[in-house]
């Protein structure tokens, strides 16, 4: 169980403009009364003291534990334990009164640089990828397309490129049994996120997902069931944000089916049914599907991981 003083210390010192910063998103000033809402969803508002959100268009609200629990697609504990490891981080301390680090720096801009990489062999970001059931032929896939890689801190980065070819975009998570470490590289464009495929501008279908693991297990799922993995496209939306979606529809008119892959709980649906409404908005005529796992609460990891445990079995 958390501690109370845990959880205190978290919303105490943790303010959640300063903390949306620092997972990739950019606040801003929301009329005169010192509120803040973010550039990528104008509908949230961030109270004045910093600790408290509302996202009105998604009927949310809470503190800056939810606040994780939502951007970053964990539960409680996992989101507690992510902001309990940046508790004393130079960017969230405060004294008593000082008004968030954004408002005092919103016209700075942070320039895009992807954690140095591992000059060891990646032998934690391939025991860890394995441990959750991605095959070798694709992992040695996104790590020779420069897709993946492991940071000198062990951790496993996500790589998101523009439509020149251009890396603007990191996603880390750490490899560390236990640890829930996520976190953003700063700069980097959110409305590109980690995606695979997509900059061709050639595939046909799309698969949506929440996670980065998620979009190496669905591939290993084509993989395993006889098909080529290479025929597809990507794009892991590292919450449930749909917007993203938005920005790579525009580039890939080609589109002609596009597969609903988010988690199989309640974010997740909420986030699909988001998802097919921006899609047919956007004009896609083409074919929708929604692809959620069987198993009640299992995102496509865990469905992966269940079939190579032979309790379930997978068609797509």
């Amino acid at each position: 169980m958390t501690s109370l003083k845990l959880t205190e210390a978290i919303k105490r010192d943790i303010l959640i403009p300063d903390f949306a910063r620092t997972i990739g998103f950019t606040p801003e000033k929301h009329g005169m009364k010192g509120k803040m809402t973010l550039k990528e969803h104008d509908s949230l508002v961030i109270s004045e003291d910093g600790k408290l959100f509302t996202w009105n268009s998604c009927c949310k609200s809470g503190s800056v534990i939810d606040f994780a629990m939502i951007f970053l697609n964990l539960n409680r504990q996992e989101a507690i334990a992510t902001l309990r490891g940046l508790l004393g981080h130079d960017n969230f301390k405060r004294k008593l009164g000082q008004p968030p680090l954004v408002a005092q720096t919103a016209k700075k801009q942070v320039a895009f640089s992807l954690p140095e990489r591992a000059k060891e062999r990646w032998t934690r970001l391939y025991a860890y990828l394995s441990s959750r059931g991605i095959c070798k032929e694709v992992i040695d896939y996104a790590v020779k397309e420069k897709l993946i890689y492991q940071d000198k801190r062990g951790n496993l980065c996500f790589v998101g490129y523009d439509y020149n070819g251009k890396a603007c975009y990191g996603n880390l998570k750490s490899t560390a049994t236990g640890n829930h470490f996520r976190q953003y590289v700063e700069g980097g464009n959110a409305a590109q996120r980690f995606s695979i495929h997509l900059i061709q501008r050639n595939r046909e279908a799309l698969f949506v997902c929440e996670a980065g693991v998620d979009v190496l297990s669905i591939m290993t799922l084509l993989h395993l069931s006889g098909k080529d993995f290479r025929q597809f496209a990507y794009l892991s939306l590292d919450c449930c944000d749909v917007q993203p979606i938005a920005t790579h529809l525009r580039e890939n008119p080609q589109l002609k089916r596009i597969y609903l892959c988010q988690d199989n709980d309640n974010g997740g649906k909420k986030s699909a049914q988001q998802a097919f409404e921006l899609i047919r908005e956007a004009g896609f005529s083409g074919d929708i599907i929604p692809n959620l796992p069987k198993a009640e609460g299992e995102d496509y990891n865990d469905y992966l991981r269940n079939v190579l445990n032979n309790k379930g079995e997978y068609n797509l």
